[in-house]
């Protein structure tokens, strides 16, 4: 009986070292399911960071290409001012330039009138 009594009691520590190994083993998946868990949330955030700023990026692009048009658009008015000018400064010459020749034409007529 005492040694019937030995191998049950052996059997049982067995038993009870089997369960401990295998709740330590459960407690290891359970630690490594949490560190992947912790793992996948920080890249989520990685990404949802790097995403903003690509954003905050496409914005700063977009501004700057507004600005850039804007500065052309400016650009392009003076230019287009400046050209009117010039062409209404030519105009005025011109029509200045065909009076004097017809009053100095009219000068001489007046001239050979006489004669």
């Amino acid at each position: 009986p005492s040694q019937y009594k030995a191998e049950e009691w052996k059997r049982e520590i067995a038993l009870a070292e089997m369960w401990e190994a295998q709740n330590a083993h459960m407690a290891g998946l359970a630690i490594a399911a949490e560190v992947k868990n912790v793992a996948e949330a920080d890249a989520q955030r990685v990404a949802a960071a790097q995403e903003m700023e690509c954003a905050d990026a496409a914005r700063v692009a977009a501004d700057v290409k507004s600005a850039e048009a804007k500065e052309q658009a400016a650009i392009q008015e003076k230019q287009t001012a400046e050209a009117e000018r010039a062409a209404a400064e030519a105009a005025a010459k011109a029509l200045a330039d065909a009076q004097e020749k017809q009053m100095v034409a009219k000068m001489l007529a007046d001239e050979q009138e006489k004669r």
